[in-house]
């Protein structure tokens, strides 16, 4: 994976664990790679973890992207749509790139498709949540009744199943939590990738929609969505970051 090879039916994943940020040669890189508005948003944050996270993040998405066009990691550019999401500006040379960002503690995610909104997320799920407090709060009355009928040793991860996986699919529409998250609900079937279906109003369509999850690490669980090609079945590769 680690070459310039992405075909239109792939979605490539890379993590990192944001502790390596601490190594002396991904701060170089920070000062060398960054441009000026993402090294002032690094030196702002007060805590390190939040520093290692920015930093890893961004230095990996850019030696990331540099590996699928034929340009300088330094050299790309990027703007936030209206709710936020980063995307590629430039240069012409990134045509058609399309990725997606998350971090927890402990771990960084990018994804990386051609042409296709794609969205991912990371969670801790040592991350202490009371979950069917936030899920009555969040979760669609399916979700609710699905995770309360679960073994309560059960819940705390099935709520990060779910809550990774709604997640992926709000940021790869690009909207955020405007679009509602109790307005679509995610299905889980043995032996199946999961599925999603949308309450009356939400105009889009399931079928259009591939979901994946992975353990990259053992506390951390990661989701990704992908708009695909109609009649296609997306290939998802994941694998640890290396630095070139």
């Amino acid at each position: 994976m680690s070459n310039s090879a992405l075909g239109n039916d792939e979605v490539h994943i890379y993590f990192a664990e944001s502790e390596s940020a601490d190594d002396r040669a991904w701060q170089t890189d920070g000062d060398r790679l960054l441009d000026a508005d993402e090294r002032e948003r690094w030196q702002r944050f007060v805590f390190a973890a939040d520093r290692g996270q920015f930093l890893l993040s961004h230095v990996m998405l850019r030696r990331v992207l540099s590996r699928y066009a034929d340009v300088p990691p330094q050299a790309w550019r990027f703007c936030k749509n209206e709710f936020g999401r980063p995307e590629i500006t430039g240069p012409a040379a990134a045509a058609g790139l399309s990725f997606n960002l998350s971090h927890t503690r402990g771990l960084v995610a990018c994804a990386v498709t051609l042409g296709r909104e794609v969205g991912i997320d990371v969670e801790d799920l040592q991350r202490g949540s009371p979950v069917t407090d936030l899920a009555a709060r969040y979760f669609s009355s399916l979700e609710l009744a699905e995770l309360v009928g679960l073994p309560q040793e059960r819940q705390q991860e099935r709520f990060f199943e779910l809550w990774t996986l709604k997640e992926a699919y709000l940021k790869a529409r690009g909207v955020g939590l405007s679009l509602g998250l109790h307005r679509f609900s995610m299905h889980f079937s043995p032996g199946q990738a999961p599925t999603i279906s949308f309450a009356p109003g939400l105009v889009d369509d399931p079928a259009a929609w591939q979901f994946a999850q992975f353990r990259p690490a053992p506390r951390h669980l990661l989701a990704v969505a992908v708009r695909r090609l109609p009649g296609v079945r997306f290939r998802v590769a994941i694998e640890p970051f290396q630095s070139d």
